[in-house]
């Protein structure tokens, strides 16, 4: 349902859930992109603006902002009431909810849904509702299409990495490459005469094995 069709009541409020995956993210412009679209969208239906919810480096692939973020105290408000329905989420896209596979994803778009708060995108400016998912299912469809492109889009990246991590740790292994150069303070790496890789234990090490050995007497 397109926005101009949907007449919110007076007093409306609209939460705004911005997410974005990881920190460095947030030296973008991602949040401010997000926030101003929703300042936008409720300075023109009126609606009072809620923009407490902020999940900075909280992955909706893994899940993180549901199960230990601001979307999922969102949700805990839901369920218990505090969220009065007729309430509004605004959210960029509906990935921003979540990365996950399309079957948890809609658990979470659902409980928002049949809970009575409607959810907007901003990117399109539609207007998800029970009654009119109800009214016209076959928006359940596109919805899920959307759902798993973004979940495959993440799980992509997701093999990419692990692949790329693995190629590392087999060099590293070889003494061709650096695994990493946030290494622990207690172990140096440096190449020999012949350009291996070395990895050996440093003068801090000492301190670590005190550590332990202290933790261990209590």
């Amino acid at each position: 349902m397109e926005d101009y069709e949907m007449k919110f009541a007076d007093g409306t409020v609209a939460y705004s859930y911005i997410r974005i995956s990881s920190s460095k993210q947030a030296l973008g412009d991602g949040p401010g992109r997000q926030i101003a679209l929703s300042e936008a969208y409720a300075a023109r239906h009126d609606l009072k603006l809620d923009e407490t919810l902020e999940d900075i480096g909280r992955s909706g692939w893994s899940g993180a902002n549901v199960y230990k973020g601001a979307l999922g105290r969102f949700l805990d408000m839901v369920s218990s009431g505090q969220v009065s329905r007729g309430s509004v989420l605004l959210v960029e896209s509906l990935d921003r909810l979540s990365r996950q596979h399309p079957i948890d994803a809609q658990v979470i778009l659902t409980s928002i849904l049949t809970s009575g708060v409607n959810v907007v995108t901003l990117d399109d400016n539609n207007v998800y509702s029970a009654e009119s998912l109800r009214e016209d299912w076959t928006e359940l469809v596109r919805i899920i299409s959307i759902q798993a492109r973004a979940h495959g889009e993440s799980q992509r990246k997701s093999n990419l990495s692990k692949s790329a991590v693995q190629k590392r740790r087999a060099l590293a292994l070889e003494g061709k490459a650096k695994f990493t150069t946030n290494i622990p303070a207690w172990i140096s790496q440096h190449k020999d005469r012949d350009g291996v890789t070395q990895y050996e234990l440093n003068e801090h090490a000492d301190t670590i094995r005190k550590i332990f050995s202290l933790a261990k007497d209590g």
